[in-house]
């Protein structure tokens, strides 16, 4: 056919090499060449025109009731790949076909347009990028041991979790529900608080660390555990701080967080198992003279030792050691009748006008009143004091002079790579909107909620302009990092590009993500040793906190913990910059074990935070980026969640969550990874070349 329909019906080229939807009037675009260049191809390997025809409207017909001929019936022993990528540039339906020409010339034998474009000294594009590297993932054979490996390590990072998780030291006998009425029976009994007079309320769980350095021993033998209850009440809505842009702090009521500061406030501490440790009142600031004269029920302070777990009978009144927090009127102190007893604590309390506005179960390694956190108790030395401050001077120092040079350079980088086209735009818009629902959402799951429309505005704003600075700042890595990435490391990117662009049942996706699984489990079985290493007295590697308690608060705090750990995974790409090079690498490691390390570290601790790392830049260099993000999501699923064994704990379904979503990825991504023979294979996927 040789016929050309010139600029009839907007129509330009030769018909017997045009796309059923040019033929038809119908869009075109680069899909449309993408088939003509299958019929140059089919031409080209049979010698002879796919279809043949005298014109156009005889072309439309033998197209619309027959197929292209097999290239295996023309030519044999022709490679099935060739026929393979013929025939979907040939598909009739646009969706279907390659994306683009570097899809094709990588899905040829013996292509590699990577390698090609990387000896020219050019940056490859995104698209090439997820175009190279084929789509091969795992025989059956290789497939079940990489599962059986991530299954037999994520067994043992639980055990190991188990060993040294502070939910599994404490006394975990009541439900938050029954703690929750526990404090405020004592609100209202002990410090005459009225139930209606409560405008807002929160509670939750937290570590104390005046009990983390402490042997389960000690700990039993007080009925304490190193996690506790909070509860706190006020007859005006709670109103947290407002989250920091650059650290991670939610819009959530704590402990200390509102201060207390509005009469009526109370705040209460219970142990894991419901007893009384410390409970406050904030007074009014007017004395009242009648009612401060006026006496507390005869039973008042033995109730108060009963919810303590105390016999009032073993004690006698003692002198007043600790000033109260509040300006009282009268106070009280209790010591045990045997002194010898040191099992038994010493008890201190406080009323004003009339009314009891503290009271505190203080054993010897009380510090502080932890309802008025600003009391920090002097048990310190000076050299010691003035030690640890140096500390913390030196890390927050690290931390300000490289966060913020990297984040101004990363901004003048991001500029002159949109402005010379070089960056990854698409992928950078994709990253980011992921990154902003996903934190915004975090945001309003962890936030304090009231029926004051005011305050839940205010929440709502906060999280939306916590979420985008933080997402604006990621993005802006993203632009800066990602072309040198693409540039030095271009096959650490293969996987993750094929996974943003909708390439999730890609074979070599699965297998990348499989691999991350596996290292994940290694992660949390280095985190778990991290904390048994340091006896005891430090609770997280930077950011990577063991155990989650509040996840533990119902069903929207484990949803909540979900968030959580999906956005801890993301800002892996901040880890790109180890990709630049090997001495950048090197840097990466030594910065963050610094970092994450404390003073009173021992050698072994520090090595176990050097050796997780390092098996970050490894996961990043050698195995992909897709696969750091995924190494983080199963670390942190791992070690966040209550993880137990024992079926009769209340918080044993929370901690499934922690197991079966990681187990639930890795089963996926071993069918999805064997191809063709998987029985989750789901066809013509976009990005299956």
């Amino acid at each position: 056919l040789t016929e050309s329909t010139g600029n009839r019906g907007g129509i330009v080229g030769t018909p017997a090499y045009m796309a059923p939807e040019q033929l038809a009037g119908g869009n075109v675009g680069e899909h449309s060449d993408i088939y003509s260049l299958g019929l140059i191809l089919h031409e080209v390997f049979t010698g002879k025109p796919v279809y043949r025809a005298s014109s156009v409207a005889e072309l439309l017909r033998i197209r619309d009731q027959s197929a292209p001929s097999r290239l295996s019936g023309f030519v044999k022993d022709l490679d099935p790949a060739i026929e393979k990528i013929i025939q979907r540039c040939l598909d009739n339906d646009a969706l279907h076909r390659p994306g683009n020409v570097v899809q094709i010339a990588a899905a040829l034998p013996g292509g590699d347009p990577l390698a090609a474009a990387l000896a020219a000294g050019e940056t490859p594009s995104p698209e090439l990028v997820a175009a190279s590297g084929g789509s091969g993932g795992c025989s059956p054979r290789q497939g079940l041991i990489l599962l059986s490996l991530f299954v037999a390590i994520m067994i043992g990072s639980v055990f190991l979790t188990q060993r040294v998780s502070r939910v599994t030291q404490s006394p975990m006998t009541e439900k938050p529900e029954v703690l929750e009425a526990r404090s405020q029976e004592i609100s209202q009994k002990l410090m005459g608080v009225p139930a209606g007079s409560v405008r807002d309320s929160a509670y939750g769980y937290w570590y104390n660390p005046d009990q983390l350095p402490l042997s389960a021993e000690v700990l039993a033998s007080s009925g304490d555990g190193p996690l506790e209850f909070w509860y706190r009440q006020s007859p005006k809505f709670l109103s947290p701080k407002h989250p920091f842009l650059y650290a991670r702090q939610p819009r959530e009521a704590t402990l200390s967080d509102p201060s207390p500061t509005v009469n009526g406030m109370v705040g209460v501490r219970l142990t894991s198992s419901g007893l009384l440790r410390e409970v406050c009142l904030v007074p009014s600031l007017a004395r009242e003279q009648a009612a401060a004269e006026a006496e507390l029920p005869s039973d008042a302070w033995e109730q108060a030792f009963r919810w303590a777990g105390l016999d009032f009978s073993d004690y006698i009144d003692a002198d007043v050691l600790w000033s109260p927090p509040w300006d009282a009127d009268q106070s009280f102190a209790w010591k045990p009748t045997d002194e010898a007893n040191r099992e038994l604590p010493r008890v201190e309390a406080a009323t004003q006008n009339g009314q009891v506005c503290y009271f505190q179960v203080i054993f010897p390694w009380t510090t502080r009143q932890w309802t008025l956190p600003s009391r920090d108790q002097a048990t310190l030395t000076v050299d010691s004091t003035r030690q640890n401050n140096i500390g913390e001077i030196a890390q927050n120092m690290v931390l300000f002079l490289i966060g913020g040079p990297l984040l101004v350079n990363s901004m003048l980088l991001a500029v002159r790579n949109l402005r010379i086209g070089s960056t990854d735009k698409q992928g950078a818009l994709k990253y980011a909107g992921f990154m902003l629902i996903i934190d915004f959402t975090l945001g309003l799951l962890e936030a304090h909620h009231n029926s004051s429309p005011g305050v839940e505005m205010t929440t709502i704003l906060s999280a939306l302009i916590y979420s985008l600075g933080r997402t604006v700042r990621f993005w802006i890595y993203y632009l800066a990092l990602e072309p040198y990435v693409r540039k030095t490391w271009p096959r650490v990117l293969v996987s993750w590009n094929r996974f943003i662009n909708g390439g999730f049942t890609n074979p070599s996706v699965a297998k990348e993500i499989l691999l991350g699984c596996i290292f994940g489990a290694v992660g949390a079985c280095l985190v778990s040793v991290t904390v048994l290493l340091s006896e005891g007295i430090g609770q997280s590697m930077m950011s990577r906190n063991l155990v989650h308690p509040n996840f533990m608060l119902g069903g929207r705090a484990a949803l909540t913990g979900v968030f959580s750990v999906i956005q801890s995974a993301l800002p892996a790409v901040f880890t790109m910059i180890v990709l630049v090079d090997w001495l950048a690498a090197l840097g990466f490691i030594c910065v963050f074990t610094y970092i994450s390390s404390n003073s009173g570290d021992t050698i072994w601790t520090f090595l176990s935070i050097a050796v997780f790392e390092v098996v970050i830049v490894i996961v990043a260099l050698r195995v992909g980026l897709l696969a750091l993000l995924v190494f983080n999501l199963i670390q942190a699923f791992l070690t966040w969640f209550p993880v137990t064994f024992d079926v009769n704990e209340w918080y044993f379904s929370v901690g499934l969550v922690g197991i079966i979503t990681p187990l639930a990825i890795a089963v996926t991504c071993f069918f999805l990874s064997l191809g063709d023979k998987s029985p989750l294979r789901m066809s013509n996927s976009p990005m299956d070349v």
